[in-house]
């Protein structure tokens, strides 16, 4: 991942599935192939030029982690898989 200033995220995608899920292309970021430098220059030099996408993009990108990793549903996911590991265990008992 690359930093760009206002707290902008460029991702590479070396796991599009995975970075995907996160980094909604053109919605809260801008997804760029990994290895890709002409493709990462141009991503970052519209940003700078798009400073009212840009700002868009970071305030998409702190609602979207904002809710899809917030300590509360973080532990509900946790709980929810340990309660599962319990009952398959006691099954097997």
């Amino acid at each position: 991942m690359s930093r760009v200033d206002n707290n902008i995220v460029i991702c590479r995608c070396f796991a599009h599935n995975l970075s995907g899920q996160i980094v909604k292309n053109k919605k809260n970021g801008l997804l760029v192939s990994q290895n890709d430098s002409l493709e990462l220059s141009k991503a970052i030099l519209y940003l700078y030029k798009n400073k009212n996408k840009a700002k868009k993009f970071a305030n998409e990108g702190f609602r979207t982690v904002k809710n899809k990793f917030s300590l509360k549903k973080t532990i509900n996911e946790h709980e929810k898989e340990y309660l599962k590991c319990l009952r398959s265990w006691h099954k097997k008992m």
